[in-house]
């Protein structure tokens, strides 16, 4: 999963003067990617940098620091 920092995703995160934190990314892109893990299984799921591209959008940082959010109830055998 990749790509949720894209601009055409619509949420404006290149329109900011200042780029979100992990938390609050955690929170905007969870729905889209708890989605993808329920509808396929974390076996079936895997997730990747779309840097630069995404970098109008967030850090690479906390990008990555947001999936550890999102994913931080998963059990280990999951993740």
């Amino acid at each position: 999963m990749s790509g949720v920092g894209f601009c055409p995703l619509g949420l404006g995160l290149h329109k900011r003067e200042d780029p979100p934190e992990s938390e609050e990314l955690a929170e905007l892109w969870a729905p889209y990617i708890n989605h993808c893990i329920d509808s396929f299984g974390p076996d079936r799921c895997m997730f990747a940098s779309n840097f630069p591209v995404d970098k109008v959008s967030c850090g690479y940082t906390e990008m990555w620091n947001a999936y550890k959010i999102i994913t931080k109830d998963l059990t280990e055998e999951s993740k």
